[in-house]
């Protein structure tokens, strides 16, 4: 299984989770078919790596998520090295000029929208995988943050216009850089809610509750 080869670290105040599943399921189990199921999930260490790619075709196989949005993808997360991966996956033995197309599309049934977060000393890079059944509900073109920190995508859905918007914000929430990228993010939700849209936020925001229990700094 490939799940049991991608090794996971997670937070040093939770136990290691290199011996059991590479990652865990939060919320309802089972949604109805008329509801929007989206999943994030923190990669570390970058997705270009075979293994680890094979992992997230086989938690979309597993899971069918609608949205899975992926933090901490690396720089080289590119949708065409993502799609070249998936190719990897299947020996090439059982590919012929007939079928590898159903192959590859069946591995993977997805659009992939990437941002690779290039800043200098962080891992930083989000991916957002969106089912192809969604295909006709698409409106628009993506937006890309120009600090490469999130990128969004409308769709409709039966409660109107929605704005998707995949994020991985910077480590340290309080630096002047990252209060500025806070703003941009900001001003764009505000603006997507004065056009009557529906936002989604999804991915790692690296902030916390503002309770006594959880903050450093009063």
């Amino acid at each position: 299984s490939f799940l049991s080869s991608a090794i996971s670290h997670r937070e040093h105040t939770e136990r290691p989770i290199d011996t059991s599943q590479a990652y865990t399921v939060q919320g309802e189990a089972e949604t109805a078919d008329s509801d929007l199921k989206a999943m994030t999930l923190n990669i570390r260490g970058g997705i270009s790596q075979a293994h680890k790619w094979g992992m997230i075709c086989e938690l979309t196989a597993t899971h069918d998520p609608d949205i899975l949005t992926l933090c901490e993808t690396g720089h080289d997360n590119s949708s065409a090295k993502l799609q070249w991966l998936t190719r990897k996956l299947h020996p090439r033995h059982h590919l012929s000029q007939d079928n590898i197309t159903s192959i590859h599309s069946a591995a993977l049934p997805y659009f992939i929208f990437s941002s690779d977060g290039s800043h200098q000393g962080e891992r930083g890079g989000v991916v957002t995988l969106l089912h192809k059944r969604w295909i006709h509900r698409r409106v628009g073109k993506p937006c890309y943050d120009q600090h490469k920190r999130w990128h969004a995508f409308d769709i409709r859905t039966p409660l109107g216009r929605t704005t998707v918007i995949s994020a991985y914000m910077k480590p340290d929430p309080s630096s002047p850089a990252a209060l500025k990228e806070w703003d941009d993010l900001i001003d764009f939700v505000a603006s997507r809610h004065l056009k009557k849209r529906r936002v989604i936020l999804l991915g790692d925001l690296n902030v916390s509750f503002n309770t006594h229990l959880r903050r450093s700094k009063p």
